[in-house]
């Protein structure tokens, strides 16, 4: 055997040797991209639309979904290290147990919410929630202390046609403040969200 034919051997060798661990060093895409178990959080019967906030400032993803079969919007207080062994025991028959991730809160409506849009509309520091209430009504509702709300005004709008992907705040008009964005009359309208 020549000189060159060992050369050539180790060489091949190398490459391999350096292919195969460079294979073991470098991450699946799989390690980055999946899906974990299937979570329920039981709401109720035809629910929705739903929308993502950090209501209560503590920096955890909450979870709103309107609940109109109930009168009501379902709030989702997502928990500060909460682990599956937190899941609270059912207190009837066949109860399917509130989420172990969420402490469950609720607002009660009085109208057949179509939309609802998240802002600090006074200025306090914490989420308010302006919704679109059928017949056609804008109601504000304030973020105490505690974390309840309280509606704080409700204004009537003829001809509103406000849903999920109508009802917005943006700033539109370029001052300072931020404007209430939805459809009235087939057109799009601002409304000034600060005063009454």
């Amino acid at each position: 055997m020549n000189y060159a034919n060992i050369l050539l051997t180790a060489f091949s060798v190398m490459i391999i040797n350096s292919t195969c661990l460079s294979a073991i060093d470098d991450p699946e895409l799989s390690d980055y991209f999946g899906f974990s178990d299937i979570e329920i959080i039981k709401i109720g019967d035809d629910p929705g639309p739903m929308y993502t906030a950090d209501i209560n400032n503590d920096g955890l993803m909450d979870i709103l979904v309107i609940n109109n079969r109930k009168s009501r919007i379902d709030i989702m207080l997502q928990k500060a290290g909460a682990s599956p062994e937190d899941t609270p025991d059912p207190t009837r028959a066949n109860e399917i147990p509130e989420h172990w991730r969420f402490k469950k809160e609720r607002i009660m409506v009085s109208h057949n919410v179509s939309a609802l849009a998240l802002y600090d509309f006074n200025n306090d520091g914490r989420t308010d929630v302006i919704y679109a209430g059928n017949p056609t009504y804008i109601v504000f509702l304030e973020q105490q202390a505690d974390g309840s709300f309280k509606k704080s005004r409700t204004h009537k709008i003829k001809s509103m046609s406000a849903n999920r992907s109508a009802f917005s705040i943006a700033n539109i008009l370029g001052d300072e403040s931020p404007e209430l964005i939805t459809v009235v009359g087939g057109n799009i309208h601002p409304f000034p969200i600060d005063g009454d």
